[in-house]
């Protein structure tokens, strides 16, 4: 999802809790802290709302972003276009080359540069045309041709934990400013965010998730499917994925 800047002002909370129906939902909460704490009555330094919006906004965007996103009887299911996106581009070797002088061009020395110039240049007259024609080859039989080469060189082959590594998101001390850790709050702030993980999960097995578009292009949902119900298996030299994420459709 797209990060945001935050805001916990009264208007954003009222406007999020009218646009998308949160107040049984919050008392769901409400009721599970109570349970949870073994007493009828729990004091919060702020509102529950706020805690509840400024959550949702770190771990999945805007609340403008998700409010929009999403809808109870939805004309888009998340991933009703999967099958007709159009197959991922490859792109030129000259505009690949010269994109690559332009990242190195910062870094180098004018006689550096030169130098490297020079190496491109050989390289793309040379075996850089067919390698380029394996791309292009490699394209025509798979939908998208960097998708395997980049899960396996980036994620699968590492060789190092993949937390902090390679999966650093969720909740984190950036929440402290908002919602100080105090002693006593653990089971407050585990039931919310798990209800909360919950209702996306919900949200993605029901396709009540909008598909994501820049304009009026539709972008790929699939990497949605790998969120919940997926594990990385390890292995020697490389790890696998096994998914058992199912939609309710």
């Amino acid at each position: 999802m797209r990060s945001a800047a935050y805001t916990t002002s009264d208007a954003t909370t009222r406007n999020y809790r009218k646009r998308l129906p949160l107040q049984s939902s919050l008392e769901n909460s409400r009721n599970i802290i109570f349970i949870l704490n073994g007493r009828a009555k729990t004091t919060f330094r702020i509102s529950l709302n706020t805690k509840v919006t400024t959550w949702l906004t770190r771990c999945f965007g805007a609340v403008g972003d998700m409010t929009n996103q999403v809808s109870e009887f939805p004309t888009e299911r998340t991933f009703q276009y999967q099958h007709s996106l159009p197959p991922l581009p490859v792109p030129s070797l000259e505009g690949s080359l010269a994109n690559y002088l332009d990242a190195v061009r910062p870094f180098a020395t004018e006689e550096e540069y030169q130098v490297t110039a020079a190496i491109v240049k050989r390289f793309g007259e040379g075996i850089g045309k067919d390698l380029h024609q394996k791309l292009l080859q490699r394209a025509r039989t798979r939908r998208n041709w960097l998708e395997e080469w980049w899960l396996n060189a980036a994620y699968l082959e590492l060789r190092y934990p993949s937390q902090l590594n390679v999966n650093f998101g969720g909740p984190a001390p950036y929440l402290e400013h908002c919602w100080p850790p105090t002693e006593g709050v653990q089971l407050q702030r585990t039931s919310i965010s798990m209800w909360h993980t919950l209702q996306y999960w919900d949200l993605l097995r029901t396709e009540r998730l909008d598909p994501h578009k820049a304009g009026n292009v539709v972008l790929d949902m699939d990497q949605f499917r790998m969120l919940f119900c997926t594990c990385k298996v390890p292995g020697v030299t490389k790890d696998t994925i096994i998914n058992y994420f199912k939609t309710g459709q």
